[in-house]
């Protein structure tokens, strides 16, 4: 099978799939995530405002958040780099850990919007695209994968 059959999608009209492929999932979550990791390291406070419209003022809660962003650098890397080799388990269980990750924060998001009555101006479009992530991570999940492994693209 040619490459840009790999990756059709019946009724695409000799279009590709390959732009919606889970290994551009990945390095699209990588540059994202990278981005808020590294606002959560730099300066915690930052990104709070963007998002809940309130300043950060006690230091666990910063010591907390520079954590967070630790893990979400950690994430972003590892998005990164197995979104070029894409095929396997081992991309399939990242993209359904970022799935579950894209779930619980459209769901903390949330939380904070409407329990909390807490809003910035990065609150909705960060609840966006967590959402669009979410659904790619879906269809992603469901295409089925070809007997050598998870097709990332």
């Amino acid at each position: 099978m040619r490459p840009e059959e790999r990756n059709s999608v019946p009724g695409d009209r000799g279009g590709s799939f390959e732009r919606w492929s889970p290994g551009l999932l990945l390095r699209l979550t990588a540059v994202f995530e990278g981005a808020t990791a590294l606002a959560l390291l730099a300066m915690p406070s930052l990104p709070v405002w963007a998002l809940f419209g309130q300043p950060l003022d006690a230091g666990m809660a910063r010591l907390g958040l520079r954590l967070a962003g630790a893990a979400l650098l950690a994430l972003a890397i590892a998005c990164w780099w197995i979104g070029d080799d894409g095929a396997g388990r081992a991309a399939r269980g990242l993209v359904s850990a970022m799935l579950v990750y894209d779930l619980l924060a459209i769901g903390l998001l949330l939380y904070g919007r409407f329990i909390l009555s807490m809003a910035g101006v990065g609150l909705w479009p960060a609840v966006a695209a967590h959402t669009a992530l979410a659904v790619w991570c879906v269809a992603a999940l469901a295409r089925r994968a070809p007997a050598s492994g998870f097709d990332a693209g």
